[in-house]
Order: C-alpha cells, then structure tokens, then sequence
C-alpha cells in the first residue's frame, strides 16, 4: 500500500522573543532582553512592572497602542538603562479597551474606505472644535436630534427639505430675506396679541371672500380712502 504524501505550505509562526533572540533584533544593544510582566502601577507614561528579575520602573513605547492599566499582563523590552512596555498580551480586568495616544493621530487610507462598525453605538468627544470636510455627507437614520448651547450657524448656496410635518418652536423668529415665497392649501395662522405689518405697498387679493372682523376697525388715510364695488353696503 502506497501512501501519497501532499506538502502543504504552512503560516509562519511567531514565536515570543527570548533574551538570545532579543540580541539578535540589537545587535548593537548586548544587554537588551525581553520578558512578561505584570502591570503594578501607571503615572502617565511610566509603568511599574513585575517581571521575572524583579520590579521595573518602564515606559509605554508608541507601538503599545492598548493603554496598559495595573493588572495586565504586558510585553517589555528593556537594557540596562531603559526599558520599554511594547504590547498588552492579555488585560487584567474586564471593561474597555483603551487606546491612546500622547500626540496628533492621523488615520490615512489612500486606497480604499475607512469603516468603523459597532453594535451598540458610537461616540464622539472633544472640549475643541469638529471639523469634517467631505465632498459629501449622506445621514441615515431614525432619529436625528442635534443640541446646542449658543448658535447654530448654516452657510451655503441652497437648503432643499422634505418632510410631512415641521415644527419649531422658539422664543423669537427672525427671517431676512430678499424675497420669501409661500405656498399652501391652507394657511392658519394665530398672534395673542399683536400682528403688524410694515410695509411700502400691501396688495391682497381673494378669488371670493375677503373678510375682516374685529369689535372695532379703523381705516384712516392721509388721502383718500375708496370703495370701489357694483354694491357696497354700511350697516
């Protein structure tokens, strides 16, 4: 019986660093090794480590993305005068996944599109300014609802909306315009107390009724005043 062998080509694998390897990565540093350690302590950037050989006062090295925190178990490459935490291998309590960065952060993706998917939401924080530039912006959602303290400023060439139903309610409305143009099968309209219009040249027309009651009514006129009707009725 003939058993046919096929080669298969296997995934490299990678193997933690030991101290000689660690020489082999610096060759220029002969006293460089690494180790597993536990995270005791942090104060900023410094990290106080258990290793193998002892407690260690360490740094968090930029590649250590993941912010260390007292309890996790870390990666540290060290020499006789420095050493460093590369890599969290494993937390140490659960909760949230931190990482940090001490400087700017830029995220660049010159070929392709920058996802980031999360199933129970999103948050964005900052004490400074937002900014977003795009040639567009798409929304899709349920609910939108936008709050603000002091002002909400929108600049642009055109604002098109549709929607069944709007409602703004606010304290006072101001509209500046060079012309406003409203359309509509009915239009209602309420003032408690006072409606005034200030105008050059006021111009109402009505294909059938017009009508204006009220307990008293004043027309003056600096003037003339006319009536001008097949019929006109007073009293």
């Amino acid at each position: 019986m003939v058993i046919a062998a096929e080669t298969v080509e296997s995934s490299p694998v990678h193997v933690l660093p030991t101290a000689r390897s660690a020489r082999a990565l610096f060759p220029t540093e002969p006293d460089v090794t690494t180790d597993l350690g536990t995270v005791l302590a942090r104060a900023g950037q410094r990290v106080r480590v258990a290793t193998s050989t002892g407690e260690r006062d360490t740094e968090i090295a930029p590649s250590c993305i993941v912010s260390p925190a007292p309890g996790d178990r870390v990666l540290v490459v060290g020499s006789r005068d420095e050493a460093y935490v590369l890599a969290v291998l494993r937390r140490g309590h659960a909760g949230e996944t931190k990482l940090v960065f001490d400087r700017d952060v830029s995220l660049s993706v010159p070929n392709g599109r920058l996802r980031v998917l999360a199933k129970e939401g999103v948050d964005l924080a900052s004490p400074e300014a937002l900014g977003v530039h795009v040639g567009a912006v798409e929304v899709d959602a349920a609910e939108v609802r936008v709050a603000f303290s002091s002002l909400l400023d929108l600049v642009g060439h055109s604002i098109t909306t549709k929607t069944k139903k709007v409602r703004v309610v606010a304290e006072t409305f101001d509209t500046i315009a060079g012309r406003i143009y409203q359309r509509a099968v009915n239009f209602l309209r309420r003032t408690d107390e006072l409606d005034r219009v200030e105008a050059k040249n006021i111009d109402r027309r009505a294909e059938n009724l017009v009508h204006i009651h009220g307990e008293n009514a004043v027309t003056t006129a600096e003037q003339l005043v006319k009536f001008d009707a097949a019929q006109v009725h007073v009293g």
